[in-house]
């Protein structure tokens, strides 16, 4: 069941009951923002104007941070801008995220996608920041976040959290029905992983690493990474490792079965 989505604050603030956690754009982090914005932009050009002082040379590894400097300070405003009045409020049945008058609210149950977009490159983060989480209906409406909201990650852990608990059933169902699960890049189904049109047996999966933003799963026997593959490519990846791991688990149990009746 979909939350209705209305213009008036207080109607879906009733509806999802009393906040557990709120998350907020307010105070020095706002302050911060928009102290840095104008001191990067005059910075930017500053270096810029070096250009144009007689027997000054200009390299261009300092034009371009000169350039970066300008571009980074109209992004902190452009940010501080659209994030000002920003809160998040965390319930027990959802997630509300409020800006002046406008509201949207998901359910933990109606969410089908979550997205932990980490971005690489200067440039990009200037843009877009360094993270982004995006939580996607089954009607396709989307809800995103990025780090100009304080404690950003930890909001990451309860939207893990929250919907690991309603989407990981499903796809434990699937998978022990026998379904091939998407994830991407990446497939998991009983018989193992699916990669670039090649499967790795469960029996045969040395190891699967999980680090900031990739995953990569190593082949017993065999040298290099049999997969390598961006976090940030991954729908849903906090499920896929939640299957993987258990999976995991399962394979290292059935190898020790034969080892035990042997040692019998």
């Amino acid at each position: 069941m979909y939350l209705d989505e209305s213009n008036d604050v207080d109607d879906p603030l009733t509806a999802l009951g009393e906040p557990r956690a709120e998350f907020a754009v307010r105070g020095w982090a706002l302050l911060r923002n928009v102290i840095l914005a104008p001191l990067a932009i005059l910075a930017g050009l500053t270096i810029e104007a070096l250009i144009f002082i007689p027997k000054v040379h200009a390299h261009f590894e300092i034009v371009s941070l000169g350039i970066f400097l300008f571009l980074l300070g109209v992004m902190l405003l452009v940010r501080a801008y659209r994030s000002r009045g920003l809160r998040v409020l965390v319930f027990s049945e959802g997630i509300l995220k409020v800006r002046h008058d406008d509201a949207q609210a998901f359910c933990w149950d109606e969410i089908n996608v979550l997205w932990r977009k980490k971005t690489e490159g200067h440039w990009e983060r200037a843009i877009r920041g360094s993270l982004t989480l995006i939580a996607q209906r089954g009607d396709g409406k989307s809800i995103s976040f990025d780090d100009a909201l304080p404690g950003l990650k930890r909001l990451a852990a309860i939207l893990q959290r929250e919907t690991l608990a309603h989407l990981l059933p499903h796809y434990q169902a699937a998978y022990d029905a026998g379904s091939k699960l998407d994830f991407g890049k990446i497939g998991v189904s009983r018989r193992g992983l699916t990669a670039n049109g090649d499967t790795l047996r469960w029996r045969d999966v040395q190891e699967v690493k999980w680090e900031e933003n990739q995953a990569g799963v190593s082949k017993r026997g065999k040298w290099g990474r049999w997969f390598l593959g961006k976090i940030s490519d991954i729908p849903n990846a906090h499920v896929l490792r939640a299957l993987v791991e258990r999976a995991m688990r399962e394979a290292a149990g059935a190898r020790a079965q034969p080892a035990a009746g042997n040692a019998s």
